[in-house]
């Protein structure tokens, strides 16, 4: 076949049109899988962000407790470090 026969023939320019549909298809489905995946990631990392804000405030909030117990603790005459100590560890064997 000539050049020319490629070039006029109308049904190897619909198969190759065709395929190049079929190709650009398969590479959206993919391309569109891929985003749906980073997407669902996305969601993901936002809500652990989210619990790891709450954690944050909490520890935020424990620390800030802690502190005052302690000021306390060392300001306060009547307090007995050895019987918290032992409270202390009471609480930490059973838990």
């Amino acid at each position: 076949m000539s050049i020319w026969n490629y070039i006029l023939d109308n049904e190897f320019s619909q198969r190759i049109d065709i395929e190049h549909i079929r190709n650009n298809m398969a590479y959206s489905y993919e391309l569109e899988k891929i985003d749906i995946r980073s997407r669902k990631g996305v969601k993901h990392d936002r809500k652990q962000d989210a619990q790891l804000e709450v954690i944050e405030e909490k520890l935020n909030d424990l620390i800030i407790f802690q502190k005052a117990f302690m000021k306390y603790m060392d300001e306060d005459k009547s307090f007995n470090k050895e019987k918290f100590i032992n409270i202390l560890s009471d609480l930490t064997e059973t838990e």
